[in-house]
C-alpha cells in the first residue's frame, strides 16, 4: 500500500514541476486580460475542519496576465450571457490551444457560458490547461438538450496527455430536471423507492487519457456523475468542491473505472450518490483528506454485475470525514461475478451520523429477487484502522455480508469505535461468512471468524505420522493416543476417512495386515466441527478430549495450522479453555514467526504469557530433513572432519535451496511475506547455526540450542550490498505469480559472515529461490586449495574445479559426496576431480519418513532441539531486519529472471565479489 502512495506522489511531483516549467516556456501567443477574481468561498454546505496532516496544496490556477499562449474564448466569438450557445467558440479555442505547447483555454471570470455536449479530443501539445474562471453551464434539462447530442455525457476529454482542468469558477450541470427521470431504483419522497432506468449525462468525463490534473474547481448539480475517469492513468484531483442535493440520484462525486495511479486530495463532496466510487480495473488509488456529506460514502463497486470479471487492488482511503451519509466505506459486489478485491486500507476516518459505517455487501442487487449464485468476486486483505464516530441506528454500524460460496478473508479491524448518534443502545454488527482478525477490541464488539484449516494437516501430516507409529511396535508401546481434527470447515468425518484411505493406501502395501492396522488407527481419529466463538469451541474440544479416559498422564499437543493474524486468539483460547491439568500441554506453531524483529518480539511475549518456553514448538518442516541431522553426526562422530571444521581449512560454505516450481496456491501468503521471511529467517539460518556451532556439552536439547544461539548472535547484520533479490517471470501464468506484486522477491542470495574465532572471514553464501532450473537442496563446503600444490600443472586451468568439497545433498537423491582429486588411469600424469558418494537409496533400502513425521515424533518425545527457541528467533530477526527495513523503505525492485532459468545474474556477481564460485557455474 505504501508503494501505491509513493507512485502516486512521485507522479504528482513530476506533473507539477512540468506544469511550472511549461507555464513559462511556451511560444509567444499572448493575450492580456484583467486578473481573475478570487475563488468562490464555499459549496453551499457547512465547512468542516479538515483531518490532521493533509497533503500540501499544490498550486493555484494560472493568472492570465502571467501566462503566454492564452486563448480567451471571448476572442473566438463567445458571448458569455448565459443564454447564447457558445459551443462553437469553445471548440475553436480548443483547437488553437491544442496546437501549441502550454496552451491555456480560458473561460474568463464574470461571464456565464452555455455549451452543449462537446468532445475535446487529442492528441495535443503538452502542458495544455483548460481554465474556467467564470461559469460553464450545461443546457437546462432534457427539453433543452439538442436532439443530436449524446444524452449520456456533456464534456468529454478524449485521448489526451498532460492536461490540467482548473480555475476559480463554477461548472454548473443544471441537473434538477434530469433528477426527476427514473434512472435506476433510487430513493424517493417519504422513504419510497423509484424505479429505472434512463439516460442522463455525466457532467465531465476523461476517457483514455493520461497524466491528468483537475484542481481548484467548483462542480455542481450534475444530471448524473459529476466527474468520471475511464481508461486513464496518472490522475491528480485536488481542492475540488462538488455539490448536489441529497436526493439527486446517481450523482456520484468522482467515479473511476479501469484507471490506475490516482490521487484524490483536499476536496469537499456533498451529493446524492457515492462520494467517490471505484469501479473495476482500478489499482493504486490514494484518497486523502476529503469530506463527504449526505452521500453514499466511499464505495468500491459495484463489481461483477452480469457475471462479469472485476479486479480492484491497492486502494488507500485516509483522513476522511463522512457525515449524514447512507454508507461510510463500502465494498459492493454482485452475485455471479468473478475477480478479486485485495489490498484495501481504510484508516483515520471520522463518521458522523452515518448508516452502515463499514460495509461489505456481496449480495448487491437492485431488488430483493436476485438469486444466490455459486461464484462471486473474491474480497480479501481489507484493513480498517482508527475509524471512529457515530452511526444512524437504522442500520448496524458494521455489516459484513459475504458470499456463501466465496467468503471474505483476511479482514482486519483495529481501533474501530462507532457509537449511536443519539445515545441509543449499541447495535450488534452483522457478520456472515467473513474471516480475519481483530487487532484491538472494537466498539461495538465484533467476532470475525478465524479460519482454522487443520484438515490439510490431517491429510498430509498427522495421518502419515499415525501410520508410521502403527508400523513401529516400539512406538506403539511408548505412545498411545487419539487425534482430534479441529476445524471450521464443514466436512463430514466419513468423507475425511474415505479421503485419507485413498491417500495413504500406497504407503501400507508392504505392511502385514495393513487393513486391520489402518482401521484401528482411523477409529481413534475424531473430526470436530466448531463454530465461530473460539472460547466456546475450545471448551467443546476440551470436553471431547476428556471423554477419552487414559490410564497414564495426559499429553495434549495442539498443532496450529492457522493464519498468523489468528494465532494469538487461538493460542489464548486453547490456553484458557483446552489445557489439561493432569499432564503436559504443548503448542506447535508454523512459520513465519513474526514479520520483523518488533512483531516477532510481540508475538513471543504474547505466547510466553500463556505457555512456558518448553511448551512452545516452532515447526519448520525443512528442519526435519535428514540432511540437517547429518550435519552434526558427520562432524562430531568422524575424526576425519571435526579438525577441518574451521576457517583454517574451509574456504566457503554454500547453503542452496532451489525449487523448480512456482508459488501456485501459496501466492497470496507468499506475496505478504516473500522468500526472506518465509525460508531464510528460519530454515537457512538454523542450518547455518547447526553447521557452525561449537561442540555442545551434550546432545540434550538445551545444550544444542545454547550453541546455536551463540552462532546467530555472532552473525554480522546483513547489508543491502551483500544481497541479491529476484522475481521470476512466467509467461504461462500457471505458477501462482498472478498473486505477486512487483516487489515480492522469489529469489534471495546473500553473503553472511560469522564474527568469531572459528569462522572469521569465511563467507557463508545463501541461495534460495523459486522457479529455477532444478529442485536442489544441499550444503556445499569448499575447502582451501593445497598450499604449494605440487600437481598444479596437472589439474588444468581452473584451480576452483579441483578444490576439495564436501556436499550434503537432500534433493535430488539424498547423498553425502566428497570431491577429491585423483589420477586418471593410463600413461602420463593427469588429474581429475571425482566424487566419492554415499547414495542413500542404494545403501539403505528403506522408506525415508517425511520431514513432518520426523518432527512430530520429536514433539511426542519432547525433543525440541530442531525447534527454534525464543532467543534464536530474536537473533535471526536481528540479522535480517536491517536489510528488510531498507528493502521495504526504498521499495527495492527485485531483478527479473525467467522461470526455469538459473536465477538473477546479480547472484553470480555477488559470488565473484566474495571469491566464491556457485555450484551450478
Amino acid at each position: 500500500m505504501e508503494l501505491a502512495r509513493l507512485l502516486v506522489f512521485l507522479w504528482i511531483a513530476t506533473t507539477l514541476v512540468y506544469l511550472k516549467l511549461s507555464s513559462t516556456e511556451g511560444r509567444a501567443h499572448r493575450h492580456h486580460h484583467k486578473r481573475a477574481r478570487s475563488r468562490h468561498s464555499n459549496m453551499g454546505s457547512p465547512v468542516y475542519q479538515s483531518p490532521a496532516h493533509p497533503p500540501p496544496s499544490t498550486r493555484e490556477p494560472n493568472d492570465p496576465d502571467e501566462c503566454e499562449n492564452v486563448f480567451d474564448v471571448m476572442t473566438f466569438g463567445a458571448i458569455g450571457d448565459g443564454s447564447t450557445d457558445d459551443t462553437e467558440a469553445f471548440r475553436t479555442a480548443w483547437k488553437a490551444a491544442c496546437e501549441v505547447e502550454s496552451g491555456v483555454l480560458l473561460a474568463p471570470a464574470d461571464y456565464t457560458f452555455t455549451i452543449t455536449s462537446t468532445i475535446f479530443s487529442g492528441p495535443c501539445k503538452p502542458g495544455l490547461v483548460f481554465q474556467v474562471d467564470g461559469v460553464l453551464m450545461a443546457p437546462n434539462g432534457p427539453d433543452c438538450w439538442p436532439e443530436n447530442d449524446s444524452p449520456r455525457q456533456w464534456l468529454i476529454f478524449y485521448l489526451l496527455d498532460n492536461i490540467t482542468l482548473t480555475g476559480n469558477g463554477i461548472i454548473e450541470g443544471n441537473g434538477e430536471e434530469w433528477w426527476e427521470l427514473p434512472c435506476k431504483p433510487h430513493r424517493g419522497p417519504n422513504g419510497t423507492t423509484l424505479p429505472g432506468p434512463c439516460d442522463s449525462p455525466a457532467l465531465i468525463r476523461f476517457f483514455m487519457s493520461s497524466n491528468l490534473v483537475v484542481i481548484s474547481l467548483r462542480i455542481q448539480n450534475s444530471p448524473q456523475f459529476h466527474l468520471k475517469f475511464e481508461g486513464c492513468s496518472g490522475v491528480l484531483v485536488d481542492e475540488l468542491s462538488i455539490s448536489s442535493p441529497a436526493l439527486s440520484p446517481n450523482t456520484d462525486g468522482i467515479h473511476i473505472a479501469n484507471t490506475k495511479g490516482v490521487g484524490i486530495y483536499n476536496s469537499m463532496i456533498a451529493n446524492g450518490d457515492d462520494c467517490v466510487s471505484i469501479g473495476p480495473g482500478c489499482a493504486f488509488v490514494d484518497i486523502e483528506n476529503i469530506t463527504c456529506e449526505h452521500s453514499h460514502g466511499i464505495s468500491i463497486g459495484s463489481l461483477g454485475g452480469h457475471s462479469s470479471q472485476a479486479c480492484v487492488s491497492n486502494i488507500t482511503v485516509r483522513n476522511a470525514f463522512i457525515k449524514n451519509s447512507d454508507n461510510g466505506v463500502r465494498i459492493k459486489t454482485w452475485q455471479g461475478g468473478t475477480g478479486s478485491v485485495a489490498g484495501i486500507t481504510f484508516e483515520e476516518i471520522q463518521m458522523e451520523n452515518v448508516r452502515n459505517c463499514i460495509i461489505i455487501d456481496q449480495y448487491y442487487c437492485f431488488s430483493k429477487g436476485c438469486r444466490n449464485q455459486t461464484s462471486a468476486v473474491y474480497v480479501s486483505d481489507v484493513s480498517y484502522k482508527n475509524i471512529k464516530g457515530t452511526y444512524d441506528v437504522r442500520s448496524p454500524p458494521m455489516h459484513f455480508a459475504c458470499s456463501d460460496a466465496v467468503p471474505c478473508t483476511n479482514i482486519t479491524l483495529s481501533d474501530v469505535e462507532l457509537l449511536p448518534s443519539a445515545g441509543e443502545m449499541v447495535d450488534d454488527p452483522f457478520c456472515w461468512n467473513v474471516y480475519g482478525s481483530l487487532q484491538t477490541f472494537t466498539i461495538p464488539p465484533i467476532k470475525i471468524a478465524v479460519y482454522i484449516s487443520t484438515i490439510r494437516l490431517a491429510l498430509f501430516g498427522v495421518l502419515p505420522l499415525r501410520v508410521a507409529i502403527g508400523k513401529n511396535g516400539a512406538l506403539c508401546k511408548r505412545w498411545n493416543g487419539n487425534f482430534f481434527g479441529f476445524s471450521q470447515e464443514c466436512s463430514a468425518h466419513e468423507w475425511l476417512v474415505d479421503f485419507i484411505l485413498g491417500m495413504i493406501a500406497c504407503r501400507l502395501d508392504r505392511i502385514d495386515k495393513c487393513g486391520m492396522k489402518l482401521s484401528r488407527i482411523l477409529s481413534r481419529n475424531q473430526l470436530i466441527n466448531i463454530g465461530f466463538d473460539l472460547c466456546v469451541s475450545c471448551s467443546r474440544l476440551n470436553r471431547w478430549m476428556q471423554l477419552k479416559k487414559l490410564k497414564h498422564p495426559v499429553l495434549r499437543d495442539f498443532y496450529l495450522s492457522v493464519p498468523q493474524e489468528a494465532l494469538l486468539d487461538v493460542t489464548s483460547s486453547l490456553a484458557d479453555y483446552a489445557q489439561t491439568s493432569k499432564g503436559w500441554n504443548r503448542i506447535i506453531i508454523e512459520k513465519p514467526f513474526g514479520f520483523d524483529a518488533i512483531s516477532s518480539n510481540q508475538l513471543t511475549q504474547s505466547l510466553l504469557s500463556k505457555f512456558e518456553e518448553k511448551q512452545i514448538y516452532r515447526i519448520d518442516h525443512l528442519l526435519g530433513k535428514n540432511i540437517i541431522e547429518n550435519i552434526t553426526v558427520l562432524r562430531f562422530s568422524n575424526l576425519v572432519f571435526e579438525p577441518l571444521w574451521c576457517r583454517a581449512y574451509i574456504r566457503s560454505v554454500q547453503v542452496i535451496l532451489s525449487e523448480d516450481w512456482g508459488m501456485e496456491t501459496r501466492g497470496r501468503y507468499f506475496d505478504q511475506y516473500g522468500i526472506i521471511r518465509d525460508i531464510v529467517q528460519s530454515h537457512i539460518l538454523q542450518t547455518i547455526a547447526l553447521f557452525a556451532m561449537e561442540p555442545p556439552v551434550s546432545l540434550e536439547d538445551e545444550d544444542i540450542r545454547n550453541e546455536k544461539v551463540k552462532v546467530l548472535r555472532s552473525i554480522r547484520k546483513l547489508e543491502l550490498g551483500d544481497v541479491v533479490l529476484g522475481q521470476y517471470k512466467d509467461s504461462s501464468m500457471k505458477k501462482g505469480e498472478i498473486y505477486l506484486n512487483t516487489l515480492t522477491p522469489t529469489f534471495f542470495a546473500a553473503a553472511l559472515y560469522i564474527d568469531n574465532a572459528r569462522w572469521d572471514g569465511v563467507p557463508f553464501m545463501i541461495k534460495a529461490g523459486m522457479g529455477l532450473i532444478k529442485h536442489r537442496v544441499e550444503i556445499r563446503i569448499q575447502f582451501h586449495n593445497v598450499p604449494g600444490n605440487l600437481y598444479r600443472e596437472c589439474i588444468g586451468s581452473s584451480i576452483d574445479l579441483a578444490t576439495n568439497e564436501l556436499i550434503l545433498r537432500d534433493v535430488p537423491d539424498e547423498a553425502i559426496l566428497v570431491k577429491v582429486n585423483n589420477k586418471i588411469p593410463g600413461l602420463g600424469l593427469q588429474l581429475d576431480a571425482s566424487e566419492l558418494n554415499l547414495l542413500y537409496k542404494e545403501k539403505y533400502n528403506e522408506e525415508i519418513p517425511d520431514s513432518y513425521e520426523h518432527l512430530l515424533l520429536d514433539v511426542l518425545d519432547g525433543d525440541n532441539h530442531l525447534f527454534m527457541r525464543s532467543d534464536e528467533v530474536a537473533a535471526a530477526w536481528d540479522i535480517l531486519t536491517p536489510v528488510l527495513n531498507e528493502v521495504d523503505k526504498s521499495n527495492v525492485a527485485p531483478e527479473i529472471y525467467e522461470f526455469g532459468g538459473r536465477g538473477p545474474t546479480g547472484a553470480y556477481y555477488l559470488g565473484a565479489k566474495h571469491g566464491v564460485r556457485w555450484a551450478d557455474e
